[in-house]
């Protein structure tokens, strides 16, 4: 009980630690500037008082190269300009605060859909930010600046930057971001070897792989996802709101995941882009809507600008996709969920 009592703890902090790092808690700043130095001051506090967890944890040790300027010229010079800005950003403006800024994902091994795939990072916070409150502030303010570099990568970023501490590396859980992850990560910084003490437990991964069917569920009880709202619309089954293309985004991204996070709570993760074909026999029935978001996907750079301007859902995503979209997720993520069960 202690120690999923302490794990716990742990993902409690890092929840709290990435909203507080994020533009999602700006509203305090506007509101309240000065509770901004108060929330600083506790998470410091919580971050020195975070339980220890020795359980039986491995070692490795993950070599990272850096993401270099001339392959990201060579893929995409202007597509991916960006990500260049981003970097001397970060040399310039956030390495006294960090370890490393790993980015990783389809944009690191450079076979990404432009203007669909997002950009995916791991920022990982110094033990020096994080217990000087001070020095913390400083950086929030520093690394809110530079969130636009996501959204000129992809206008309908769902998520911001993913952060974990220093601390975090020496009782890492790996369900949080599979190894498998890291293995195929790139700094922004330089060539790094990142040294963790992990343990995988497929109880946690079963956890989130039970959360994510809970999301699909209710999506298809209510026939409305509740979950990253666009101007406080949600997206509705069968497209009643057109004006819903962050939000579909997102729901495709819930789709796509699935594999790997099904193949993770069995005991036998797999970087994402491997997990398809590996589980897709097994539920040969229900895999189209994996198939049709993975052909939106495809056919996202050929048809359409970037960046995408607006919000509207175009009209051969609409046909792609089809109709009760919901329903035919949760049966995908349901059978998934009772084969994990049994």
């Amino acid at each position: 009980m202690g120690f999923t009592s302490d794990i716990k703890t742990h993902s409690d902090f890092n929840q709290l630690m990435t909203w507080f790092l994020s533009e999602k808690s700006l509203y305090v700043e506007k509101k309240e500037y000065w509770n901004i130095s108060l929330f600083a001051k506790n998470i410091s506090n919580l971050y020195q008082n975070l339980p220890v967890i020795i359980n039986d944890l491995k070692q490795s040790s993950i070599p990272v190269k850096l993401l270099s300027d001339d392959n990201l010229k060579e893929r995409d010079d202007e597509y991916l300009e960006p990500i260049i800005r981003l970097k001397k950003y970060v040399h310039k403006h956030l390495r006294e605060y960090i370890v490393d800024f790993l980015i990783h994902g389809s944009i690191a091994t450079l076979d990404y859909s432009k203007g669909w795939s997002d950009l995916d990072t791991l920022v990982i916070v110094n033990n020096q930010t994080l217990q000087d409150y001070d020095k913390l502030v400083d950086f929030r303010s520093k690394v809110i600046e530079c969130y636009g570099f996501l959204l000129e990568i992809d206008p309908h970023q769902h998520h911001g930057f993913i952060f974990c501490t220093e601390k975090s590396l020496s009782q890492y859980f790996s369900h949080y971001l599979p190894l498998e992850v890291l293995f195929q990560s790139k700094s922004l910084l330089g060539d790094s070897e990142i040294k963790l003490h992990h343990k995988r437990r497929t109880e946690d991964a079963f956890h989130s792989f039970s959360n994510k069917n809970l999301i699909l569920h209710s999506a298809y009880l209510n026939k409305e996802l509740r979950h990253h709202s666009y101007q406080n619309n949600y997206l509705s089954e069968n497209f009643k709101n057109l004006d819903a293309m962050y939000q579909l985004k997102y729901f495709l991204s819930i789709i796509m995941t699935l594999p790997t996070y099904y193949l993770d709570a069995k005991g036998a993760p797999c970087y994402k882009k491997d997990s398809f074909e590996i589980v897709r026999n097994e539920f040969e029935e229900y895999w189209e809507i994996i198939d049709k978001a993975s052909l939106i996907r495809l056919k996202w750079p050929n048809n359409e600008d970037h960046p995408y301007i607006g919000n509207l859902i175009p009209n051969w995503v609409v046909d792609t996709l089809g109709s009760e979209y919901f329903f035919r997720a949760y049966k995908l993520s349901n059978a998934m969920l009772n084969s994990l069960k049994n």
